[in-house]
């Protein structure tokens, strides 16, 4: 990860960024790790979007397993993901 990423992240919230042990990610968001989308996860996880993701017509996230993706335009994504603004 980039060093202005992780210096933005501890920055907006106050903490370094960590990854969720793999063992919880599955209960922790729904979706087993290798692939977890952004959408139709469990409804108390908050979603954020960077916003560098503008700069792109069609985003490619994860799609539930760590062999599929989603075409999505941003609109689609910010829709469907919940994201908080």
């Amino acid at each position: 990860m980039q060093k202005w990423i992780i210096k933005s992240i501890k920055n907006t919230f106050h903490q370094k960024a960590k990854m969720i042990p793999v063992g919880q990610v599955e209960d922790y968001i729904g979706h087993a790790p290798g692939g977890v989308c952004p959408f139709a996860i469990h409804n108390d996880i908050p979603v954020y979007l960077d916003i560098s993701l503008k700069r792109f017509e069609r985003i490619y996230p994860a799609a539930g397993n760590g062999h599929s993706a989603i075409d999505l335009s941003l609109e689609e994504l910010v829709e469907y993901s919940h994201m908080i603004e």
